[in-house]
């Protein structure tokens, strides 16, 4: 088959215009930007062209006169923005009120009969107010054949509050050994007491002779006491 010369330059400027049809499609139509594994997208643009439109690589390097860039689909943080102002000093909080204490105290020494003596300790004349009340009492049997019982009571304005009763003091063998004494410990807190006596008694049943050796009443007024 012959073909004129009219007809050869025709069909040449026909595959020029696909081929150059071709490389524009090509660079038109850039593949879909799809991260890879660590979250980067690769992509080569033309460094000779003076509108470079870069188009997505998936291969493993970019074609001739192309040069790879790449980017993160996620950008670095951004730097620490500067600290706010300080913001105003809070007013401040009212003075609280100075706590204080007053302590009385009341005794008793020597050895006394039991049913004779009563009343151990007491303090009269308290003003009215909170107390912290703490007694100490030492008994023992002065009998020589019976054992002895005693109940000792700590009052607040002569309503006993606490009371506790001793073991069985035996019968003493004349030396006022340990086995025939007890201490006896007592303590209360008395609030909103509206003022009066403190005091604490002893009391004694059988027919023993069982004394008191020493015995105190401690009395500590307080401003306040927490529930």
């Amino acid at each position: 088959m012959k073909i004129s010369r009219r007809g050869a330059v025709t069909t040449v400027a026909a595959l020029m215009m696909v081929s150059v049809g071709s490389v524009a499609y090509a660079k038109s139509a850039p593949l879909a930007p799809v991260p890879d594994a660590n979250g980067v997208i690769h992509a080569c643009y033309d460094t000779k062209d003076d509108d470079p439109h870069p188009y997505f690589l998936r291969k493993a390097a970019c074609a001739k006169h192309y040069t790879q860039i790449d980017w993160n689909v996620q950008g670095v943080p951004g730097k620490d923005g500067k600290d706010g102002t300080n913001g105003t000093n809070g007013t401040n909080g009212t003075n609280g009120t100075n706590a204080s204490s007053t302590g009385y105290f009341s005794g008793h020494t020597g050895v006394t009969s039991v049913n004779n003596i009563g009343t151990v300790a007491k303090v009269d004349n308290l003003p009215a107010g909170n107390y912290a009340v703490t007694v100490s009492i030492d008994l023992f049997n002065n009998d020589d054949d019976d054992p002895a019982y005693v109940v000792c009571k700590l009052l607040v304005g002569g309503n006993s509050v606490t009371d506790q009763t001793t073991d069985s003091l035996a019968e003493n063998d004349g030396d006022h050994d340990t086995q025939s004494g007890e201490s006896v410990s007592l303590q209360t807190v008395a609030t909103g007491f509206a003022g009066g006596t403190i005091s604490t008694t002893c009391e004694e049943s059988g027919d023993s002779d069982a004394v008191v050796a020493n015995g105190s009443l401690i009395a500590i007024k307080l401003d306040s006491v927490n529930p």
